[in-house]
């Protein structure tokens, strides 16, 4: 009700019904009434007028509360987070929340008679009408879970809950609650995709409890170990431990997995059948909320083969340098700058050089008197060529002659470039010491094919005669000579898809005069499986050209093979991972620098190259010491880090991410790599400002709303008790205001509103407080008034009226590009309040009747201005 309508109702004369009844067995009075009569008759009127007025007033605030209550519930049915509708027994859909609306993407008023079904994705239409069967049948029913479609043809996971009722006319109805599941539907995808991953993974994975009591296993366990699942659960897990590594060893484990949560290195282990493994183990520890060690998982491989080849490797270094020292040529090693790597017995010998180690030594400067022609053979050799010479005459310093044959091979390091030249060389100037010379290095040489782990071979092409070492039977499983040999032996166990491709290599060097060959193919093992093997070949002729010896060894690389497949495997499972990810991946080196970002950094960056630069020089630089201490950290002690900062990109934007650092480390224990997945959170620190700012102001004038005001004032209620300074509330409600809103609209309305809250905070302070209390009712604030009450009297009256002459201003409002000329008067009540040890006051703002009680029981002071008192 308006204030005129107010004043109205105050004023309009009562009628007939509500004047006085005499009291029943009384006579009417006769004559008329003396005046202590009619002055009791005008008393008891009043009273019952006083009467009358609270119980209208009760009446008013019992129906406000009515309709509060209904836009709350309105407001809790609407803006629930599930969707709730009502449905006909024939599926129609009868009522819906906005809720139930946003999730279909239709109308609210547009859902309404539209059958429910049409909202169930085909496939599961069937889920649906058992649902409802069952539903009709009892009456309720378990929620079920299906797809439903959206108007646009998006569809989405849902979980129904539905019961039985009866709606206001006694129908019978269905209540059904709609929640969107799809986040969970995608999570227990993700969860199967993990326990697939965790299943099939090609390394070992045990899952412990802290005493060491195994909890799972995968497929892989079993394959390495030989126990099952079955075996091996609820055991602890040092059955496994084999005698190879002392309780020294696991305590040292054990203290790094309490300390740093990590552990890395090999252990021996004892399979099932009794043998012994090497593992590669890493372990880790799962803590719990509170920090504390929940789990353990260990993952491990195999690498007892790895093992081998590491130590046949080094066996096989061993056996290049005694082989090449004890050589029964002269032979010698250089680097690419013609430095002295190893040389041969017979290279000392056959040139009358002191025994002395020539390593690191100019070949130049230990022969100065080599010919320039000996030289330019060298840089050839040195630029891929093979050369050789029959015989060349060689001048020595001292005078003496030499023939010398010799052979020029490049040699070629780890990534196939030439790493130098060997040189093999042949004093042929006695014959007969030649041939001897080879006879002893024939023998020699047998020694040394037979320790090695090369499977040598010699074919000699004039008689058709092969040899096979004894090698390269076992290398295939074979003792020696089990099979009938002859030259098409090695093509019946190569695998028929190389034995084409091997026979054109072959015959290609044969024919081309080459010196040499090499080749890969696989080859078959006596158990049915193939061997990758390497076949460097050498092809001796005649003096024609024509060739008339072949002698190779093969070298078994099947472990080397698998380590390269499960290398690439490896790397290219983290790219796809890494290319997909939504958020910004980034691996840095231990002093920031970017070493790989995924493509997502495209989008913070744009087309600059980052590998090579620093990951501070994009943060914020507020924030970018805070960063480098924290990454800092997180070298130092291998902990990730988690932290939210600013980044500036490419085009100056400042957007907010969210980063989680690991560390990798060493075999050593010392971090290699600090590994950094970052995700930009802005959009959600922005919803979350704007949701904080809705919270606590008014949607339309942006002025603080009656939580805000509540709690401004009882802040300055604790300053006035605290300093003994009073202030001001002020209630300010429109005139008329109602009736411009039925005239104009609520567009004409708002704009009233939102000009009178400007018009309200340019009167008072900035340390005052302007709120929208409800509708068209404001609130003023005047705070740290004058301790005297007539000073703070004062004070309040001098704003009370610079608002009265500022609201009663005309208005004039801009509509659909129409001009509005308004004017509004304001009613408001003005309280200099000091209230020692009142705890209620922002109780009793709720309500301006109990402030005008408050003031007639000298709580609070009444100032009020206009026609009547607020």
């Amino acid at each position: 009700m308006s204030t005129e309508e107010k004043k109205d109702a105050t004023e309009a004369p009562r009628s007939p019904a509500s004047a006085p009844v005499p009291e029943p067995g009384l006579a009417e009075p006769q004559g008329a009434p003396s005046p202590e009569s009619l002055q009791w008759t005008l008393h008891e009127l009043r009273v019952q007028r006083m009467a009358l007025d609270r119980q209208n007033e009760e009446l008013r605030r019992a129906q406000a509360e009515i309709e509060a209550s209904r836009e709350q519930y309105r407001q809790l049915y609407d803006l629930a987070p599930a969707g709730y509708l009502t449905l006909s027994r024939q599926g129609l859909i009868l009522k819906a929340n906005l809720t139930c609306a946003s999730l279909l993407g239709v109308p609210r008023d547009l859902l309404i008679d539209q059958p429910f079904a049409r909202f169930i994705l085909n496939d599961d239409q069937v889920i649906y009408y058992l649902y409802r069967k069952r539903l009709l049948a009892a009456g309720e029913s378990p929620a079920c879970e299906l797809r439903m479609v959206k108007q646009g043809g998006d569809t989405f996971w849902a979980r129904v809950d539905a019961t039985s009722a009866r709606d206001d006319a006694d129908a019978a109805v269905f209540r059904v609650m709609i929640s969107d599941i799809s986040d969970r539907k995608q999570s227990e995808v993700r969860l199967q995709l993990a326990a697939c991953v965790f299943s099939h993974a090609r390394e070992g994975i045990m899952i412990s409890a802290t005493d060491g009591t195994i909890v799972e296993v995968n497929r892989a366990f079993t394959r390495i170990t030989g126990y099952s699942r079955e075996e091996a659960m609820a055991r602890n897990s040092r059955f496994l431990a084999s005698e190879r590594q002392d309780k020294a060893f696991y305590a040292a484990r054990r203290r790094a997995l309490n300390e740093d949560g990590y552990w890395s290195g090999e252990v021996w282990n004892r399979r099932k059948n009794g043998e012994l493994y090497v593992e590669m183990q890493t372990v880790s520890t799962v803590p719990d909320v509170q920090g504390k060690i929940r789990q353990v998982v260990t993952l491990f491989s195999d690498i007892t083969t790895i093992k081998q080849a590491e130590e046949a490797l080094a066996a096989s270094e061993e056996q290049r340098r005694l082989f090449i020292e004890y050589a029964p040529a002269g032979l010698a090693m250089f680097d690419r700058d013609m430095r002295y790597l190893y040389a041969s017995n017979r290279w000392f010998a056959d040139h009358g050089l002191e025994k002395r180690d020539l390593q690191g030594l100019s070949h130049y400067d230990v022969f100065p008197e080599l010919p320039e022609e000996w030289k330019e053979a060298h840089r050839r050799g040195l630029a891929g060529e093979e050369l050789r010479s029959e015989g060349d005459r060689f001048e020595r310093l001292d005078g003496s002659v030499k023939w010398v044959r010799w052979e020029i091979h490049p040699w070629y390091d780890a990534q196939r470039s030439v790493g130098g030249i060997v040189i093999f060389t042949e004093d042929i100037t006695a014959n007969k010491q030649a041939e001897a010379a080879l006879r002893a290095s024939e023998e020699r040489l047998s020694l040394v094919l037979r320790g090695t782990r090369d499977a040598f071979w010699d074919w000699d092409l004039r008689r058709s005669d092969v040899y096979y070492s004894p090698r390269w039977w076992d290398m295939l499983g074979y003792v020696d000579d089990e099979l009938v040999f002859d030259t098409k032996l090695w093509q019946r166990l190569t695998h028929p898809d190389d034995v084409q491709r091997v026979r054109q290599v072959f015959g290609a060097a044969l024919a081309d005069g080459a010196d040499s060959c090499k080749v890969e193919f696989r080859l078959r093992h006596r158990d049915g499986h193939y061997l990758h093997t390497i076949c460097r070949a050498m092809i001796l002729r005649d003096e024609n050209g024509k060739a008339i010896r072949v002698a190779g060894a093969n070298t078994d690389i099947t472990v080397r093979r698998q380590t390269e497949d499960a290398l690439r495997e490896q790397e290219a499972f983290f790219r796809l991972i890494a290319e997909n990810l939504e958020g910004f991946l980034a691996v840095l080196d231990v002093d920031g620098r970017r070493i790989y970002n995924n493509p997502s950094y495209a989008r913070l960056v744009g087309d600059r190259k980052l590998p090579g630069t620093s990951s501070f020089a994009d943060i914020h630089a507020d924030d970018r010491e805070r960063v480098m201490q924290s990454f800092r950290d997180t070298v130092a002690t291998g902990v990730g880090q988690h932290l939210e900062y600013r980044f500036v990109t490419s085009d100056g934007r400042v957007r907010v991410m969210e980063s989680r650092g690991g560390a990798i480390k060493d075999s050593e224990g010392r971090t290699k790599r600090v590994v950094v997945l970052s995700h930009d959170v802005t959009e959600r620190r922005e919803a979350e400002e704007r949701i904080r700012h809705l919270a606590f102001h008014d949607t339309l004038t942006q002025l603080p709303n009656r939580l805000t005001l509540l709690d401004r004032l009882r802040q300055t209620l604790a300053v006035s008790k605290r300093t003994g300074c009073q202030g001001a509330l002020m209630f300010v409600d429109l005139d008329e205001f109602k009736a411009m809103n039925d005239t104009y609209g609520h567009e004409a309305g708002d704009l009233l509103l939102i000009e009178v809250a400007h018009r309200l905070k340019a009167c008072v302070r900035e340390m005052d407080t302007v709120a929208r209390f409800a509708g068209d009712e404001f609130v003023v604030m005047l705070s740290a008034l004058d301790s005297g009450s007539a000073q703070s009297t004062s004070q309040a009256r001098i704003v009370a009226e610079k608002i009265r002459l500022s609201l009663s201003q005309p208005y004039r409002l801009s509509i659909r590009d129409e001009q509005l000329c308004s004017k509004s008067s304001v009613f408001r009540g003005v309280w200099v309040f000091w209230i020692p040890g009142d705890t209620r006051f922002d109780d009793r703002v709720h309500n301006r009747q109990h402030l005008m009680h408050a003031s007639d029981q000298g709580d609070l002071f009444e100032l009020a201005f206009g026609e009547q008192p607020f």
